[in-house]
């Protein structure tokens, strides 16, 4: 049971994690502002989760500014390791549009892959193999923004 409800504190993080990232504030207060919620679980877990985070933002401003058409470097990938045997995971946010009310959304998506590619190699990848989600049927993928990469540490790049 305690490990269900470390997961669930682990989720609930998680979620707020962004928010605290983005607007700068100390590690000291996300863990504190976690357990007022009554969100708490090993802090050397919630400091990993934290840096996870910020190194994500961190990396997805430096790709920002990368030339679409050059290879994402070492220096601009976060070193994880990943739950797949693969080198790399790139993450992206997918444009779905309504055909018939012209409604339209966001969502994120990432998939694994063993080559260093370029922004536009992420995105066309991407679009590839989420074109024909089910869970969207009915809705028209129309763009793929790349955000970032991670390279699984201790792997070649």
């Amino acid at each position: 049971m305690a490990e269900i409800i470390s997961f669930a504190a682990r989720a609930l993080f998680r979620i707020l994690l962004p928010t605290y990232v983005r607007t700068g504030v100390s590690m000291n207060f996300m863990i504190r502002d976690a357990k007022r919620l009554g969100i708490s679980f090993r802090r050397s877990d919630m400091l990993g989760e934290i840096r996870y985070f910020q190194n994500w933002f961190k990396f997805e401003a430096l790709t920002s500014k990368l030339p679409k058409d050059t290879r994402v470097p070492p220096h601009l990938m976060s070193e994880v390791n990943l739950t797949r045997s693969a080198r790399y995971r790139a993450f992206g946010e997918a444009t779905y549009e309504h055909p018939i009310t012209g409604a339209t959304f966001t969502k994120d998506v990432s998939m694994y892959d063993d080559t260093r590619r370029n922004p536009i190699g992420y995105e066309e990848k991407m679009i590839e193999e989420i074109e024909e989600d089910p869970s969207q049927a009915g809705w028209n993928l129309v763009d793929v923004r790349f955000r970032v990469v991670e390279h699984n540490q201790g792997w070649s790049y």
